[in-house]
């Protein structure tokens, strides 16, 4: 569009001040302070030919030029077109620019829709994995229980069947020694028999016996139970265990 003035924004001197504007004058051309200057009567003129109104626009050069510019002057040859159509040309241009920033700017914001709802589903995603990760930890820990309950029951069971067989064998040596408590008092009696007769005769009824009763009494050596198998069954499965987890998780699950 055109400003108040009815010029082209691209065609409005930009104002200056202070030391801008005296460091923009030090760096301006004649030509452009002439341009200027025919700008604040509220006409343009010719860089090069003052007194001539600028009319065309020079599309090497990209500056507004008179008619006798392309013919005569510094821009004889040059690709012109009149300021006006260069004008309009330009408001499609910046027209068109405008819609492809509009849907440019559309783009990002669909993008920013976009990484929301990535977020979004982030998140969602983190909770229920570590909603999973609960459940399947305590069910872990359900199974670790329910081993630790299973192992303790074992050495229960094996050491239950153990005593039992130690209280009969303790039994059968009490029998043993009532038996042999019983058979001293017998030989005891013998022994002090005063009729030599009756002695021998008692003597010889129960010599077998004698015999039979100074044999050495079995020595019993009960085999210790252990679960020494027990525990190193778990503690190969803890070490496991330990082993793996000793790896950073990062690294185990790169891994996997």
């Amino acid at each position: 569009g055109t400003g108040p003035s009815g010029r082209p924004p691209w065609l409005r001197p930009r104002p200056t001040s202070g030391a801008a504007a005296e460091e923009e004058a030090y760096r301006r051309s004649p030509c452009e302070e002439e341009e200027e200057e025919a700008a604040a009567a509220g006409k343009w003129r010719c860089p090069e030919h003052s007194s001539r109104e600028a009319e065309l626009f020079c599309g090497h050069c990209r500056r507004c030029v008179c008619a006798l510019c392309p013919v005569l002057g510094a821009h004889r040859g040059h690709p012109v077109r009149l300021i006006r159509e260069e004008a309009v040309l330009k408001q499609k241009l910046t027209n068109e620019c405008l819609k492809k920033l509009a849907f440019k700017k559309k783009q990002e914001v669909d993008n920013i829709k976009q990484i929301s709802k990535a977020a979004d589903d982030l998140k969602n995603h983190a909770l229920a994995s570590k909603t999973w990760l609960t459940e399947k930890f305590t069910q872990l820990r359900l199974l670790l229980d329910e081993e630790e309950a299973l192992a303790k029951k074992f050495i229960d069971k094996n050491t239950e069947h153990a005593l039992r067989t130690y209280d009969e064998q303790v039994d059968l040596c009490q029998d043993q020694i009532n038996d042999i408590s019983s058979f001293s008092d017998q030989v005891r009696r013998i022994q002090k028999q005063l009729d030599p007769v009756q002695l021998l005769q008692d003597y010889t009824a129960t010599e077998k016996e004698i015999q039979q009763q100074m044999i050495p009494a079995e020595q019993w050596h009960p085999v210790p139970v252990t679960f020494e198998h027990v525990k190193n069954y778990f503690k190969c499965f803890a070490g496991a265990v330990q082993n793996n987890v000793q790896t950073p998780l990062e690294v185990r699950l790169k891994e996997d």
